[in-house]
């Protein structure tokens, strides 16, 4: 099983410490039950923090390569597991707390102060072994076994986890275990019925805690210490699926094992034992030791850009939103991602130009408490113009009388989806009159001839009458010009040829006198506004009423 797609090299060794060797409680409950503590490889005292021996692996895992924390993650590997702890041990059974009833019998151990809680010691003729003999436990297949230990001396460290042959105890299913030279190393059973052993060049260090997995994955055996590869992986033949009638031993070999060199009881400590019929990754080892102390890894989306498309801005319920923040993502090679949380606002406001930009910030938190973040940004523009709707008021279509004043011509209305209020601009009236000349009629003292406030557009009832200038005024178009708080532009205009028998959008006619033959304005045989354009050549919404 994955929890994630990061995979941690050499490079991640940095978790494991080079001082702060948690051993000084272990030390006293070992030399309590009277255990002689040994010496190291070279004849120092393990409590000096004895140099380990490094093969071709990584100088991080050396000189009293203690881990300096270890914080429980979750989990997952559960075929078996022995916490080891007093809650667990009723005085003659270690429980089993995977749910699966695998129980230990102990035979001497003794609960004193472990790595997490407590643990066993073993005084090097104790032991642990599973009640029955569950073919479940035979681990046919890819698997992961773990321990938690403390060596006394690393000549006289022997095995930790075996599962033997039924017929020959000394041929195993599979089992871990620290040879004579104080070498890690584990073995398992091949098709021949023969071991597949593989013992690293990695020697413990005696006064230290220390987490030992040894992992089956497909055809290979591979060795982790303190979830860092040691041993890399070695490919043996593929084993059959046996069955065996030999119990779980914690702590002894049923016989004399040749790559132990006669060590058949372990001197130690343990604690946390599992077994898992998995092959877990180096990250799901860390997590399962206590170990992962590798933030996950998160990515964010790319940053976004979006429109405006409500007052002020863009809500963060918003389906593009959200589909934004789905493309988040975050993968952890270790406990797995616990919590995946980002702080984006019930609100991103918007902004003219490129728009307002609001950072996001995603955090991702694995099952050891790990945490990292990542951040992308949404940014919100207006770009999109206010709407302008213009009308005709059908009464206007014909200003009469021409008395000069002001009649009410057009509304209008402003709509904009981000500005809750666009304004006005301008509105442009176009006219073939002059709008400030004796000649247009009203002369100075009537100009302009349009004027505009609170969505109401007027226009002046007035025309030119001096002789031979009989043909009335008209008013070509109204255009109303809106923008909104991002200077968003929009022209709105009032629909022509709505009036029957005036062009444009409202007409003066000369007079209401019946047209007779050869006139061209004032008013129809049917009482229609007559007028005729003579060029939309004058602004009639100019108030500088130039001359």
């Amino acid at each position: 099983m994955r929890h994630g797609i990061m995979r941690l090299g050499f490079a991640s060794l940095n978790l494991l410490g080079v001082a702060g060797c948690v051993g000084g409680a272990a030390q006293s409950q070992l030399e309590r039950l009277g255990v002689d503590r040994g010496v190291g490889p070279n004849g120092e005292s393990p409590s000096a923090g004895a140099a380990g021996e490094i093969g071709t692996t990584s100088d991080a895992i050396g000189a009293a390569s203690c881990p300096l924390a270890v914080t429980p993650g979750e989990c997952s590997c559960g075929l078996a597991i022995y916490p080891f702890d007093a809650a667990q041990d009723d005085g003659a059974v270690a429980r089993d707390v995977s749910g699966n009833g695998f129980d230990l019998t102990k035979h001497g151990v003794e609960l004193v102060p472990g790595i997490t809680g407590e643990g066993y010691a073993f005084d090097g003729t104790a032991w642990l072994e599973s009640v029955d003999t569950d073919p479940r436990l035979d681990l046919g297949g890819d698997y992961t076994t773990m321990a938690w230990a403390f060596f006394d001396s690393i000549e006289h460290a022997g095995v930790l986890i075996k599962k033997s042959h039924g017929i020959d105890p000394a041929t195993d299913a599979y089992d871990l275990f620290i040879d004579g030279n104080g070498k890690v190393g584990c073995s398992t059973q091949n098709d021949d019925d023969r071991d597949g052993t593989l013992v690293s060049d990695f020697t413990v260090t005696p006064g230290c805690w220390t987490h030992l997995a040894c992992r089956m994955s497909g055809d290979t055996l591979s060795i982790l210490v303190n979830g860092n590869i040691v041993a890399p992986p070695e490919s043996i033949s593929r084993r059959r699926r046996p069955t065996y009638d030999e119990p779980l031993s914690i702590g002894r070999t049923a016989a004399v094992d040749p790559y132990t060199n006669g060590l058949d009881y372990f001197l130690g400590m343990m604690d946390s034992v599992r077994i898992c019929a998995e092959s877990l990754s180096d990250g799901e080892i860390r997590c399962c030791a206590g170990l992962d102390q590798q933030p996950p890894t998160c990515t964010p989306p790319a940053p976004l850009v979006l429109e405006c498309n409500a007052p002020g801005g863009v809500s963060g319920d918003d389906a593009a939103v959200q589909d934004w923040l789905a493309r988040a993502s975050a993968s952890d090679d270790g406990c797995g991602i616990a919590a995946f949380t980002h702080d984006g606002p019930a609100f991103f406001p918007s902004g003219c130009g490129s728009g307002t930009s609001t950072t996001v910030t995603f955090t991702a938190t694995d099952g050891a408490g790990n945490a990292t973040q990542c951040a992308s940004t949404v940014a919100v523009r207006d770009t999109t113009p206010p709407r302008v709707d213009v009308r005709l008021e059908r009464d206007a279509c014909c200003l009469w009388p021409p008395n000069h004043e002001f009649v009410e011509a057009a509304r209008y209305t402003l709509a904009d989806i981000c500005d809750p209020a666009p304004a006005v601009s301008a509105v442009r009236v176009t006219s073939d009159e002059h709008p400030s000349l004796e000649l247009g009629a009203g002369g100075p003292s009537h100009c302009p001839d349009a004027e505009w406030d609170a969505g109401v557009v007027r226009l002046r009832a007035e025309r030119a009458g001096p002789a031979g200038r009989d043909n009335g005024r008209l008013y070509g178009s109204v255009a109303v010009v809106a923008v909104d708080s991002c200077a968003n532009q929009q022209i709105g205009e009032a629909p022509t040829g709505e009036c029957t028998g005036c062009p444009g959008v409202a007409c003066v006619p000369h007079d209401q006198h019946p047209r007779s033959p050869g006139q061209t304005a004032g008013s129809d045989p049917d009482g229609e506004c007559i007028a005729v354009d003579d060029g939309q050549d004058f602004d009639a919404s100019d108030r500088s009423c130039p001359r």
